[in-house]
């Protein structure tokens, strides 16, 4: 039998077992069964990434902490969310066609394979034929935590052409907003499993009775009582945050038509090219549009440049443009400077931790009259050099090549060199 598109095989650990692709499909494709089924709370992990940001009054690059809150479903949940997602997404995709947006709406969609580095070459093309242009580039603030119940509820209605939602819908709706939580560590504690190298029984942390036990009577749940927010790393909701758009994103189309602008929209991240002159406008309807879908634009992110075409034929603009993480000044493409700064950061992390290991072992291995050894050099080169698969290098290079970028070539050429200093140092 053929796999279907929705299922994926989840071993991580929750309250509830990994589910076959049998069991998953006999109960997902069961409208009774979902609108009746018991939703176990979000098990949440709070990511600390450091973020990198350049200071233009005083020329610096600094360095601050921002936590990035990953909620991941049980397993049945997570199958019943990915159901639901994929028959949501298959209308979602014909409204798309039927409004002229396929272009324009970039993230969380197959797109034949194509990634954020065509999606910024395309951009950067279309500024090219366009000669003399403004770009205009805008952040969402706090995206999924905003996103309103109201309006997710209204956009998943109109999906679905009817006036009241089908229970089964409305019991997935109501578990991606009214969602209930519980902190990874805090519940790993309780029921005493290692975070770094947990053994657990049955596959699952603990049996249901455990569950109410100790999770729920122990006020370890957290519900969602706010009109606004979903949580991030459940398979509906880069979906939902997509559909959630669809009239702002027709609204923005038809606006910019008049003039043949062009917009693109990257999840919270948006880029419209315009005519000069034009710019005020654009600016104003989108903030106005913003507002009626109860968000807020991020103006310290707001950024508007001019590109001039000279009597040469080149193009150029008084600073460069970013976006989706590249960066474009008419002349050339490039990966941002705080990229490049924080895989530095992080490559050197890497390599003290590998040397403090290193010299652990070494200090028993001596006691035991044995050698010592090298520096373990396979990880560090998996990830942090171009021998690796799926790194940074690997990334910024396979960039250069679909954007035939000589600049981003030469931000990386020394990173060889640099790794070998702080391996020798």
């Amino acid at each position: 039998m053929e796999k279907a598109a929705w299922y994926k095989a989840r071993r991580y650990l929750h309250f509830d077992r990994p589910v076959s692709e049998k069991t998953a499909n006999a109960y997902v494709c069961n409208p009774q069964k979902v609108s009746t089924h018991s939703f176990y709370p979000f098990i949440r992990n709070a990511a600390i990434t450091v973020k990198t940001e350049h200071d233009r009054r005083h020329n610096i690059f600094t360095n601050k902490t921002k936590e990035r809150k990953i909620s991941y479903a049980a397993h049945m949940d997570s199958h019943i969310y990915a159901y639901y997602s994929s028959i949501l997404s298959t209308i979602y995709e014909k409204k798309l066609a039927d409004y002229g947006l396929t272009t324009s709406v970039l993230a969380f969609r197959t797109l034949g394979g194509k990634s954020n580095i065509h999606h910024a070459h395309t951009a950067f093309e279309e500024i090219k034929s366009r000669g003399d242009c403004s770009v205009l580039c805008f952040d969402i603030e706090k995206f999924f935590d905003r996103l309103n119940h109201g309006l997710i509820k209204k956009a998943w209605k109109d999906l679905l052409g009817v006036t009241t939602l089908p229970p089964d819908h409305h019991a997935v709706f109501k578990a991606i907003t009214k969602y209930a939580w519980a902190d990874r560590t805090r519940v790993f504690k309780t029921l005493g499993v290692s975070l770094h190298n947990p053994s657990v029984e049955n596959s699952r942390l603990c049996e249901p009775a455990l569950f109410r036990e100790l999770v729920r009577n122990n006020k370890l749940i957290s519900t969602n009582s706010d009109i606004y927010g979903i949580p991030q790393g459940s398979p509906i909701s880069a979906l939902i945050s997509n559909f959630y758009m669809l009239e702002f994103d027709r609204a923005m189309i038809a606006f910019l038509s008049a003039t043949e602008s062009v917009y693109f929209r990257y999840c919270d991240d948006i880029m419209i090219i315009c005519p000069i002159g034009f710019e005020s406008k654009a600016q104003d309807f989108v903030e106005n549009e913003i507002k009626n879908i109860h968000l807020d634009i991020q103006h310290k992110k707001t950024d508007i440049r001019q590109f001039i075409r000279n009597h040469r034929g080149d193009i150029s603009a008084d600073k460069a443009i970013q976006y989706v993480g590249f960066m474009f000044d008419g002349k050339r493409t490039f990966i941002r400077p705080a990229s490049l700064t924080r895989y530095y950061r992080k490559m050197r992390i890497k390599i003290v931790l590998a040397k403090k290991s290193r010299d652990r072992i070494n200090g028993l291995r001596r006691k035991r009259g044995e050698v010592d050894r090298e520096l373990f050099l396979k990880s560090i080169y998996n990830g942090y050099t171009h021998l690796g698969r799926r790194n940074f290098i690997t990334y910024g290079y396979r960039a250069a090549k679909i954007m035939q970028s000589k600049t981003i070539r030469q931000q990386l050429r020394s990173h060889w060199r640099k790794i070998q200093s702080e391996i020798k140092s």
